[in-house]
C-alpha cells in the first residue's frame, strides 16, 4: 500500500513538472513573438522654436526619465567620456538628461542608459537617434528666421523592440535647458496611437536667455548660471532681444511656444503573415 503511495506521488510530481515546462515554454514562445517593429513620426507643433535632435527610448513600466519636482542630475554617474557629439569630452556630472536639456546632445543620455543602471529597465539595444535616413538633426519650426535652419518640421524614425513603452525626449533649440517629453504605451501590431509633449525646464541652468547660453547658439560649456535646481513645467521664452526672437515683420516673440511643443504618431507594422492579435479590454 505504502508503494503505491509513493508511485501515486511520483506520477503527480511528474505531472505538475511537466505542465510547468509547458507554461515556461509557453512564455519563451510568447516572448519571441512580443519583437514588434514602430514608425514614429515627430512633428514639431512651435511657431518659431526648433527642436534639437530627439532621443526615442523603448522601456518597462518601471522607468522614468524624470520625475517632475525632482532633481533631474544622475549623481555617482561618470560620464566623463559619453559621446557629446560636439566634439568635447569634457562632461559636467549633472547627466545625460541635462546635457539634452542644456546642449540639445542625445548622445549623452543613450551613453547613461546603455551603460550605467540607470537603464537596466531600457530595451538599451533599440534606444533611437538616427532617423529613417540616417540623421541625427534639428527638427526646424514651422517659421524660423534665425540659425539653424533645418526644413522640414517633421522627422521619422524606426526600431524594433519588445518594449511595452516608449519615452520621447528632445531639448527646445534655443533654450537654456527646456526640453519637451512624452511616454506612452506601445500599439499592438497594425495599430497605431497619437500624444503630444509639454516643455519641461530641467532647473541646471537659470532662464537668462542670453545667446552664449541658450542652445545651438551656445558658446560655452552646460550650468553657466545655477537653475532652479527641480524639474518643472517650462514657462516660455521672454527674451525679445534675442537674434533668433524675431518674426516676421520684425515682429518680437518668435521663440516662445505654448504647450504642447511637438506631437507624435506611432505605428505598430503587422508584416506579412503575422497572426490576428486578440486585445482584451
Amino acid at each position: 500500500m505504502m508503494s503505491n503511495k509513493k508511485t501515486t506521488l511520483k506520477l503527480m510530481t511528474l505531472i505538475t513538472a511537466i505542465g510547468l515546462a509547458a507554461v515556461a515554454a509557453s512564455t519563451v514562445s510568447a516572448g519571441a513573438a512580443s519583437q514588434v517593429t514602430y514608425t514614429v513620426t515627430l512633428t514639431n507643433l512651435n511657431h518659431g522654436q526648433p527642436l534639437a535632435p530627439p532621443i526615442l527610448i523603448p522601456h518597462s513600466s518601471t522607468f522614468r526619465l524624470f520625475t517632475p519636482g525632482t532633481s533631474s542630475a544622475t549623481p555617482g554617474v561618470d560620464t566623463t567620456n559619453c559621446r557629446t557629439g560636439t566634439g568635447e569630452t569634457f562632461f559636467n556630472n549633472g547627466g545625460g538628461l541635462q546635457y539634452l536639456a542644456e546642449l540639445g546632445v542625445p548622445r549623452c543620455l543613450a551613453d547613461e542608459l546603455t551603460m550605467t543602471p540607470l537603464g537596466n529597465n531600457v530595451d538599451r539595444a533599440n534606444i533611437t537617434i538616427a532617423d529613417t535616413n540616417g540623421n541625427v538633426s534639428i527638427i526646424s519650426s514651422a517659421v524660423i528666421t534665425g540659425a539653424p535652419t533645418t526644413p522640414p518640421p517633421i522627422r521619422t524614425y524606426r526600431f524594433t523592440t519588445s518594449a511595452t513603452m516608449l519615452t520621447v525626449a528632445t531639448m527646445l533649440g534655443i533654450t537654456n535647458d527646456s526640453f519637451g517629453a512624452v511616454t506612452i504605451n506601445l500599439p499592438s501590431k497594425g495599430e497605431s496611437v497619437n500624444a503630444v509633449a509639454n516643455a519641461w525646464d530641467a532647473g541646471s541652468e537659470c532662464n537668462d536667455e542670453q545667446p552664449t547660453h541658450t542652445g545651438p547658439f551656445a558658446s560655452q560649456h552646460p550650468h553657466d548660471c545655477a537653475g532652479e535646481g527641480t524639474v518643472s513645467i517650462s514657462n516660455g521664452f521672454h527674451n525679445v532681444n534675442h537674434p533668433a526672437n524675431v518674426g516676421p515683420s520684425g515682429t518680437p516673440g518668435n521663440l516662445d511656444w505654448r504647450n504642447p511643443v511637438f506631437a507624435i504618431h506611432v505605428t505598430a507594422i503587422k508584416e506579412a503573415g503575422d497572426p490576428h492579435e486578440r486585445r482584451d479590454n
